[in-house]
């Protein structure tokens, strides 16, 4: 998606939000002043910075966005192959990028007081930043070609972010009486809910945070030098159900966030969209985090006049991908002819009615954790350990996969998805077990980014429909009434069946997008 031509593009937004932007590109050797029209029809790749902050007055000026757009720290967060915690992200901010570029510190103090609009604008600064920011932009292509990443960022990753950029700023339709009622009704339904969690776990009326949570769970008898506060709460299920019940009180509070960030006084919500918010390359929505809003509160979103909504999800995505890496005959025959986890909770229940806890179980197995563990945790709910160990056995072949995975990411010191998006390992010695755990859980889930990604990019080829809210392997769209909706369904499935090589037959289908 590079184009040959390449400009500089930097802006003073109008942060009162009355059309008083200017921008602004060095292009050729000239930096100039260009109006917004000009901006929207350069013909060749713009490369700037934090281009969320001013994208939504691009697009209220013209009505467009321009076709190609590097964000540099964007780009620096996708070579990184580092998690994306605050130091990392801090690391990546354009300023901490500049600075080796200036040899006197004022000159880049100066350009971000004028960007902030805290002093006067002197044209000056903003050539010399444009210098300097080319020079960034030059050295960053070296070392993403040098890691392997180049391919997969203009590819994949550049075309997904200006497509969703875009989809952002042209934002989602509320329907602001509904809202209005879940704003009133949000906090009863989360103070209620943090009550009867507090009382039945005689805990203090609060969400537990991470340290709280650790000693909760280190009483428990849960060995966390192994396991993570996280895997455990997500991955295996507890008699009192105490995990669950934390994962359901912690998305809760989410919505309530996600809720009062949602303003009355607008008919359309627009998020900024984060195209590589994970390691794994996930795509998020912040400002507000329409991701994190419960089911029983989406009906918030309708659409646009004579349309309607469609929610395509894949199913089981995880499973075939691990089927289709693994290249494991009996886990791709599972996935193809049924429901494993249904599958797995009548052998091992007698029930399928205990799917869920049955996800957890097989889920936690496939990322690794020990046979002794995963048969005690079968035994607690009532299951047969000696059928569930005969289950798991029959999976040798991913076993095999998953251990030379982790062969792969001791010995190189990096692991990779099928194309790009590496991990970087940060630790020495053995891989601990949460290593052995990320560098196969980076694999599956950042394979899974890859398909989802070339997916939207391909339903974005269909002018009939608009994507609105991506998920993590699911998306809600909107078109007209008589529209097929399983071309839809078609372009997932063929788009991860080609990923993958054809080696499953990739399942997808509509769902539901609010209880």
């Amino acid at each position: 998606m590079i184009k040959e031509r390449i400009a500089i593009f930097l802006y003073l937004k109008d942060f009162t939000e009355k059309g008083n932007d200017r921008y602004f590109i060095y292009d050729e050797a000239l930096f100039q002043e260009i109006s917004v029209i000009q901006l929207v029809e350069y013909g060749g790749t713009l490369i700037t910075h934090d281009y969320w902050l001013i994208a939504p007055s691009i697009y209220k000026s013209s009505g467009s966005l321009p076709k190609a757009v590097v964000d540099l720290p964007e780009l620096a967060k996708f070579i990184s192959g580092k998690k994306l915690d605050k130091e990392t992200i801090k690391e990546k901010s354009i300023k901490a990028l500049m600075k080796p570029y200036y040899t006197d510190i004022k000159d880049l103090d100066n350009y971000f007081e004028e960007y902030y609009r805290r002093i006067s604008f002197e044209l000056e600064t903003y050539q010399l930043f444009s210098h300097m920011l080319f020079s960034c932009w030059e050295n960053m292509t070296v070392l993403a070609k040098s890691k392997g990443e180049w391919d997969r960022y203009i590819e994949v990753e550049l075309p997904v972010f200006n497509l969703m950029t875009k989809v952002a700023v042209r934002g989602i339709k509320t329907d602001n009486k509904i809202l209005r009622e879940h704003k009133k009704n949000i906090d009863d339904d989360f103070f209620r809910e943090l009550k009867k969690f507090a009382i039945e776990y005689g805990l203090f009326f609060e969400v537990p945070i991470a340290n709280v949570l650790h000693d909760i769970l280190s009483d428990r008898g849960y060995d966390l030098t192994e396991m993570s506060v996280d895997f455990v709460l997500e991955f295996l299920p507890m008699v009192d159900n105490f995990g669950e019940r934390v994962i359901a009180l912690q998305k809760l509070q989410k919505s309530r966030v996600a809720l009062a960030n949602i303003t009355l006084s607008k008919t359309r919500v627009c998020p900024i969209a984060e195209t590589h918010s994970t390691v794994t390359s996930r795509m998020y929505y912040k400002n507000p985090t329409v991701q994190n809003l419960a089911k029983r509160y989406r009906d918030i979103f309708i659409a646009d006049n004579d349309r309607t909504l469609s929610y395509v999800d894949y199913d089981q995505f995880e499973i075939g991908i691990m089927a289709a890496l693994s290249k494991d005959k009996k886990l791709e025959e599972i996935y193809s002819n049924t429901d494993i986890y249904k599958k797995f909770s009548l052998e091992i229940f007698g029930d399928e009615g205990k799917r869920s806890i049955s996800k957890k179980l097989f889920l936690a197995f496939t990322y690794g954790m020990t046979h002794v563990n995963l048969l005690e945790a079968v035994k607690q709910h009532g299951g047969d350990k000696e059928v569930a160990r005969l289950f798991f056995d029959q999976f040798a072949v991913f076993i095999e996969w998953r251990v030379g995975i982790e062969k792969l990411f001791l010995e190189n010191g990096r692991i990779s998805t099928l194309f790009g998006n590496n991990l970087e390992r940060t630790g020495v010695g053995e891989l601990s077990f949460k290593e052995k755990r990320s560098c196969v859980s980076h694999v599956v889930q950042g394979t899974g980014s890859l398909i989802f990604k070339k997916a939207l990019l391909e339903l974005s080829k269909d002018s009939e429909i608009e994507i609105l809210i991506p998920m993590h392997d699911a998306v809600l769209v909107q078109h007209l009434p008589a529209y097929d909706i399983s071309k839809i369904i078609i372009v997932f499935e063929s788009t991860m069946n080609i990923v993958l090589g054809d080696v499953i037959n990739s399942k997808a289908s509509i769902e539901s997008f609010v209880h």
